[in-house]
């Protein structure tokens, strides 16, 4: 951001969480652990599952906006920010599963919008079919998939266009992790591709 400072998003738990919720952290010198300043939730007292923010210190007067994850991994809401540090729910619904589609078990925030070539943003969203309740019967998607939405340069907060299909599924070794649990030594969760980070390689293609 134009303050100079990298901002990470991270969750405070990733299994049989009491209470699980999406911290914020600032840096000016990422690399240097003692540099990191935990600023707290981004949203106090509520249970959240990922949040993806977008600053938009190039438009004069925008505010910031987060995608913020619910618990049950159905619903991404926007919320927005002056100062990318206190953030406020604007839209609780922004997006959500749409029904008979692939991704109708619900949607979960991916990594930080980028710009397209046509000035509009890219943002890459998950589902999690188990957290729905629909176990690993999902195939060919597996437990967890990954799909694109385009967001209006101008406007951010108002979807384009979204894939009709999932874009990545697992099905290479490391991605499904043959066997029951992690019983294979692996440490994976099986059947899952799960999109959080994105770097743009220019020329229009995105790593993710």
């Amino acid at each position: 951001s134009k303050t100079q400072q990298y901002y990470l998003t991270w969750d405070n738990c990733t299994f049989e969480c009491a209470f699980r919720s999406s911290l914020l952290s600032v840096s000016k010198d990422p690399f240097v652990h003692d540099s990191w300043e935990l600023l707290g939730p981004v949203i106090p007292n509520k249970q959240t599952a990922g949040v993806s923010l977008l600053f938009r210190d190039a438009v004069p007067g925008a505010k910031h906006q987060a995608f913020i994850s619910s618990y049950n991994c159905f619903t991404i809401s926007l919320a927005e920010s002056i100062d990318g540090s206190q953030w406020t729910i604007t839209d609780p619904t922004w997006m959500q599963g749409r029904p008979g589609c692939w991704d109708a078990c619900g949607v979960i925030a991916g990594p930080q919008p980028e710009v397209l070539s046509s000035g509009d943003f890219l943002f890459i969203y998950n589902i999690d079919t188990e957290a729905a309740g629909l176990g690993n019967n999902t195939k060919p998607l597996g437990r967890c998939t990954i799909g694109w939405a385009v967001l209006n340069g101008s406007n951010a907060s108002q979807v384009v266009a979204r894939s009709q299909t999932a874009i990545i599924t697992p099905v290479l070794p490391w991605e499904t992790t043959a066997g029951a649990g992690n019983k294979n030594g692996t440490g994976q969760t099986p059947n899952v591709s799960f999109a959080t980070g994105l770097k743009p390689l220019g020329n229009g293609e995105v790593l993710v």
